[in-house]
């Protein structure tokens, strides 16, 4: 939406304030704010650029999963951190010690005294591109609810509106004030030059290490926005296989969540998928958006065609609930798939499979068995039980985790979440993340999403009671599954085929991916 603001910023213009008249731009802007009862406001300046679709709700996320009650965030600038005293400058370098490496390039640090003059410190992100909280802006800046001149001798008297909100920031909690913003990876504002150039910061948003960033001065208008980064030819021949867009096949695809640290896995994953899998319309990866350089060098050392890579920030501390809440909106990360097949990082195919492996009667096969008859060979399966039963509103008696590849139809992601929201009366989001995030967690998505499949849509799906077989824990499918939270090269002991056995998962692979 765009307003058109009445009369000229030009009645700000003063030969005392050369930055009156963006104060103005600015404080009207947060009148507008508040007229719509926006509980914050993402500010973007004109030279600013962006390169994915859902660029501001990854700066979002991000700003909420540090400190979703911060006053403000961005790329943090900090004015005197050693003039006003000893705890200030302690919290600066702590706030130098938690950014380490994190930073596309060293903090703004400026002063405006002598050394052993005392002065206030100030901390606060550089405005061009930021996230504020409105209840604080309009309790510090009243003016802007105010008559129109009087905002407007606010604009004139106001220094630059960033810095004055870092000096506000600093005379409402002084050495605190640090913990009222919150530095963003996920975007870069600065000031001219000096730091960096504006080539660096076009390569840095065309290489996916920023989502958004500012002082493009040129006419560049940006990278291609998308929400995704291809990799090879999206539907090789490879993949595709047989399965044919223009058929009246449902398209099949695959999906997998995971992070850096999986990587040693994610490597054997994928050569299996090469080597065995065909016929899926696409291979789908979503990682948190810091980790996608470290998958785009994986895809070119593994030479892996077909993929499509996703990204988005994980919630600072419950990286495994953001990664189960991913999973339950896969119909949104893949959607154009008819159906959605998921794998994780540390499995492998070990023969040749097609979407119609998972298939029966050309439903997906979801199989299952009861609690009851699972726990006498799996302690501790109840876990997943409560954690279901609790984020739904029905009884949970069987147990849906018995193996990937899960395939869901996408209809059964979006009732999960509905039931979810209407019976906690939360986002499904804030429900999610509500929950514990160390083992065992208290939500469980293949538990929930297979309830819900099995309650709510049992005529899409092949039902299976794994109970009824000779050997309940051995899958149909060839699939081969490791244990991510040990290294590939050391021995675990694992369930293959149905067995417990000792073996080296990267030995193991190799034999399989290289016969």
């Amino acid at each position: 939406m765009v307003y058109k603001l009445n009369g000229t910023v030009e009645v700000a213009r003063s030969e005392k304030n050369r930055m009156a008249v963006n104060n103005l731009v600015f404080f009207a802007g947060l009148r507008i704010a508040a007229n719509k009862r926006f509980t914050h406001v993402m500010i973007l300046e004109h030279d600013a650029r962006v390169n994915v679709a859902g660029w501001d709700d990854i700066i979002w996320q991000e700003f909420l999963s540090k400190n979703p009650d911060a006053i403000a965030g961005g790329t943090m600038v900090v004015f005197n951190p050693s003039s006003f005293n000893r705890k200030a400058a302690e919290s600066f370098e702590s706030l130098i010690s938690s950014s380490s490496g994190k930073r596309l390039v060293p903090l703004a640090v400026c002063g405006t005294s002598h050394l052993a003059e005392q002065r206030p410190s100030s901390v606060f992100p550089n405005g061009a591109l930021a996230i504020y909280r409105m209840d604080w802006l309009l309790k510090t800046f009243p003016e802007v609810l105010g008559t129109p001149q009087q905002y407007i001798e606010l604009a004139k008297s106001a220094r630059t509106w960033d810095y004055e909100i870092g000096l506000r920031l600093w005379n409402d909690f002084k050495e605190s004030a640090y913990e009222k913003v919150v530095s963003l990876e996920s975007i870069y504002s600065g000031y001219g030059n000096i730091l960096c150039s504006e080539e660096e910061r076009k390569q840095w948003l065309t290489d996916g290490k920023i989502v958004g960033v500012h002082q493009i001065k040129s006419d560049w208008p940006g990278p291609e926005k998308t929400n995704e980064i291809r990799f090879g030819s999206f539907g090789s021949k490879e993949l595709m296989g047989n399965w044919d867009f223009k058929t009246s096949k449902p398209k099949v695809s695959l999906f997998i969540v995971t992070y850096a640290k999986d990587f040693p896995y994610l490597e054997y994953c994928l050569r299996s998928i090469k080597k065995f899998a065909t016929g899926f319309c696409g291979v789908t990866i979503l990682v948190p958006t810091k980790d996608v350089p470290a998958l785009r060098l994986l895809l070119k050392q593994t030479a892996m065609e077909g993929v499509t890579v996703k990204h988005g920030y994980e919630w600072k501390d419950k990286g495994m609930l953001w990664h189960m809440a991913q999973v339950c909106r896969a119909d949104e990360w893949c959607p154009n798939a008819d159906y959605i097949a998921h794998w994780d990082a540390d499995c492998i195919f070990t023969a040749p499979v097609t979407p119609e492996t998972f298939f029966k009667d050309g439903k997906p096969l979801l199989r299952y068995e009861p609690f009851e008859s699972l726990d006498k060979r799996h302690p501790g399966i109840w876990n997943w039980k409560i954690a279901a039963e609790n984020a739904l509103p029905f009884n949970v008696a069987d147990e849906f985790m018995r193996g990937h590849t899960e395939v869901y139809a996408p209809d059964t992601y979006k009732k999960t979440r509905q039931l979810i929201e209407e019976k906690h009366k939360v986002s499904f989001n804030e429900y999610v993340r509500s929950c514990k995030n160390a083992y065992p967690q208290t939500f469980a998505e293949h538990p929930t999403l297979g309830a819900v499949a099995a309650t709510c849509f049992a005529d899409t799906y092949s039902l299976s009671d794994c109970s009824r077989q000779a050997n309940p824990d051995k899958s149909p499918w060839p699939v081969v599954q490791f244990w991510s939270h040990s290294p590939p090269d050391k021995e675990q002991y694992i369930w293959i085929e149905g067995v417990k056995r000792t073996i080296t998962p990267a030995q193991y692979a190799e034999e399989i991916l290289t016969k």
